[in-house]
């Protein structure tokens, strides 16, 4: 479709080279590749912080919160290394 552009949490995926350094949920969710449910509870407890700093106040969380999220879920870094190639 001419004109149309895909937002960019739609054309990248976990394997992609570059990730922005924060992200919105969705986003954060495709960088991740965990549940809705579970983005719910690091959010509630604390472990990945979404603040307000997009465009027209879009929540974002940092890139880094987000690994380290993913790395304690599968129990050490280079679990997670694995998981992000």
């Amino acid at each position: 479709m001419k004109g149309h552009f895909m937002g960019a949490a739609e054309k990248r995926d976990a394997s992609m080279p570059f990730w922005p350094e924060a992200m919105g949920r969705k986003m954060a969710l495709s960088y991740t590749q965990v549940s809705e449910g579970q983005m719910d509870e690091w959010e509630a407890s604390g472990t990945v912080r979404f603040f307000r700093g997009g465009r027209n106040g879009q929540r974002l969380a940092l890139r880094e919160e987000l690994k380290k999220a993913v790395e304690a879920l599968r129990g050490s870094a280079s679990a997670a290394d694995d998981w992000f190639d």
